[in-house]
């Protein structure tokens, strides 16, 4: 039996995904606001996620770059925490490229 699936974010702005998730109260749901990746079309092409996080510098400027799956964790967390700042998304956007913490071809043994 085949099952519709469902695709409630499909086609959504990057700008309408950041006010939908600063609706949830932190507290009640454990949803985090500002910051959290988005998988979309590209994602399955590459196997990149974007990450999405408020500039440290500028007051309401949302920051957003490519990553890879490993990197993503990484670089969030630190973020979030406060121990990593906005130098990441920087690069990448500089550079055009991918935050890849791990290099170009990660193996699994790392």
């Amino acid at each position: 039996m085949k099952e519709e699936l469902d695709y409630p974010f499909l086609k959504w702005t990057q700008d309408e995904l950041v006010k939908f998730a600063a609706k949830f109260d932190r507290e009640k749901t454990g949803i985090v606001d500002t910051e959290f990746v988005i998988l979309d079309e590209q994602t399955l092409k590459d196997k990149t996620v974007v990450l999405v996080t408020p500039s440290e510098i500028e007051d309401g400027v949302t920051l957003a770059a490519r990553s890879d799956f490993r990197s993503s964790l990484v670089t969030l967390n630190a973020k979030s925490i406060g121990v990593g700042g906005d130098e990441p998304w920087e690069e990448a956007a500089e550079g055009g490229g991918v935050i890849r913490i791990y290099g170009e071809n990660p193996s699994s043994e790392d």
